[in-house]
């Protein structure tokens, strides 16, 4: 069952594209391509999850400069709390890496 899933998603993911692309293409009816692409996209996840991921990952790429300034500082119980918080927020990313790039 799980591979079924797996190919509703992809079947999703080239239902979404191809809207998309038609899009481009028909531009009088542009407009409702794309509503009914964020309407099969919110069904996979939610708009309000998409934009947790996405700022979750701008605060992993800033960590490792508020590492390097703690460090700079010798505040080492703050590079201790955020080097935990990079390998936590690093697995997280790397579980729903699939869900962001489709």
């Amino acid at each position: 069952m799980g591979t079924n899933k797996s190919a509703d998603e992809k079947s999703t993911y080239d239902c979404v594209s191809s809207l998309i692309e038609l899009s481009r293409i028909d531009t009088l009816y542009g407009d409702l391509y794309l509503w009914r692409s964020w309407e099969l996209l919110q069904k996979e996840m939610p708009l309000t999850t998409y934009r947790g991921l996405r700022r979750m990952e701008t605060e992993l790429s800033n960590l490792p400069n508020r590492i390097h300034n703690a460090m700079m500082q010798g505040n080492w119980a703050e590079v201790k709390e955020l080097s935990g918080q990079m390998q936590s927020m690093k697995q997280c990313a790397e579980q729903n890496q699939s869900l962001l790039s489709g």
